[in-house]
């Protein structure tokens, strides 16, 4: 932990003083680089050192006894690999699956619901209620236009609906006008 912010000092002050303390550092830099690339390289194939500090000092973790146990916990590693492979398949499957008709569902279950929380209180519908956007909720709706069944749309939200179905009634859009 010190030999690393130790040799960031040393570089940095080389590196200001622009001469032979620059050239040097930067060699010994490179050189140290290099040994990593090959020490990581020799580790790859055999695993006996760590770093290239375990190698230069000749330090090994290894157990203090061969009948040592050794034993290894899955579980987290089944759950990761269990997680790792519903997601892929979640990520695969949900653009083919087309949602619109489960939007519709809630959305008119949603609606249903008010409508009867409203009843049972006795309040009644806003009147600003028909300025409201059926597809998005903006109030007013921006460039307003009714459809077929009465309801309010954005110019954004009505040319952007390919259902053509409203979500506020479930009811098949057939005409639409400027309001």
């Amino acid at each position: 932990m010190l030999v690393p912010y130790a040799w960031a000092r040393v570089r940095e002050y080389a590196l200001d003083q622009e001469d032979w303390r620059a050239e040097w550092v930067d060699r010994v830099d490179r050189g140290w680089r290099v040994l990593s690339l090959v020490h990581f390289l020799v580790f790859i194939f055999n695993g006996r050192f760590r770093s290239v500090a375990d190698r230069l000092a000749g330090v090994r973790l290894v157990h203090a006894s061969n009948e040592a146990v050794r034993s290894v916990m899955l579980d987290l590693v089944n759950q990761q690999l269990f997680f790792d492979g519903f997601v892929e398949l979640v990520v695969t499957l949900v653009p083919a699956v087309d949602l619109s008709w489960m939007q519709r569902i809630l959305t008119r279950l949603y609606r249903g619901l008010k409508r009867r929380a409203l009843a049972l209180t006795g309040a009644s519908a806003p009147a600003a209620q028909s300025q409201v956007c059926v597809s998005c909720g903006l109030d007013p709706a921006v460039m307003r236009h009714r459809s077929s069944c009465g309801h309010s749309w954005c110019y954004y939200c009505i040319k952007l609906d390919a259902t053509g179905i409203c979500p506020g009634c479930g009811e098949q859009i057939l005409s639409v006008e400027r309001v």
